[in-house]
């Protein structure tokens, strides 16, 4: 059978022979082109080549959200070395001076949490911007940042403490914390190497400085990014 092409003059040139006697003639049509995907749609499913995009979020949506999320973590963690490090070596009255002009409170003899959190607050920006449970510690004790970290689900193992999260220490082997400190290295082997306030290096008097502890003396780690 020969085909001819449905073109308007075509269709044009059927319409005038029509009369009322006899029916309109039909156009000759063409031969009509089906797109693959429709003569074959198993070949274009998802398995296969997607002709579309899903309604629902897919898995390397996921992967990246939770990609993004980590690499945030990371990066507030660098942020709070960083600030530890800009304070490392000062003495407890430059220390004093320094948090009490950023509004956080000093307790003599204990202010280790409260150097702490100073170090804490200035990578965050200021203490408005810090996480919920951790702002709540108004006298940030060790006991009661423990407490709130445990209520927030934010402690976790020593096998993931990283450089930034908190580490806090128990001298007498209680399970109580004794002292505050932010890690300085990733946690390896039984040496633990921190960043601290209100202690007193050999040599040297108190203040902030760099300390070596045993993985022993950890009682617990915090992570306290939001």
């Amino acid at each position: 059978m020969i085909y001819s092409p449905f073109t308007a003059t075509n269709y044009m040139n059927n319409m005038a022979v029509c009369n009322m006697a006899a029916p309109c003639p039909m156009p000759i049509m063409g031969p009509v082109f089906m797109p693959p995907m429709f003569l074959f749609p198993s070949l274009f499913s998802k398995s296969g080549i997607s002709g579309g995009g899903s309604s629902g979020g897919s898995s390397s949506d996921s992967e990246n959200k939770a990609q993004g999320t980590t690499k945030s973590n990371t990066s507030m963690l660098q942020r709070i070395v960083d600030s530890c490090k800009k304070y490392m070596g000062k003495g407890v009255a430059e220390m004093k001076k320094l948090l009490e002009n950023a509004g956080v409170e000093f307790h003599n003899r204990l202010w280790c949490a409260d150097g702490g959190r100073f170090f804490i607050e200035q990578a965050y920006g200021g203490k408005e911007n810090l996480p919920e449970w951790y702002k709540k510690c108004h006298y940030p004790s060790c006991a009661r940042v423990l407490s709130a970290a445990q209520k927030a689900g934010k402690v976790v193992s020593k096998s993931e403490g990283k450089p930034g999260m908190i580490a806090l220490l128990d001298w007498n082997g209680d399970g109580k914390p004794d002292h505050f400190s932010i890690l300085k290295e990733e946690i390896k082997g039984n040496t633990v190497y921190t960043y601290e306030a209100n202690t007193t290096p050999r040599g040297k008097g108190n203040g902030a400085y760099c300390q070596t502890r045993k993985l022993s003396q950890i009682c617990a780690v915090i992570d306290v990014t939001a």
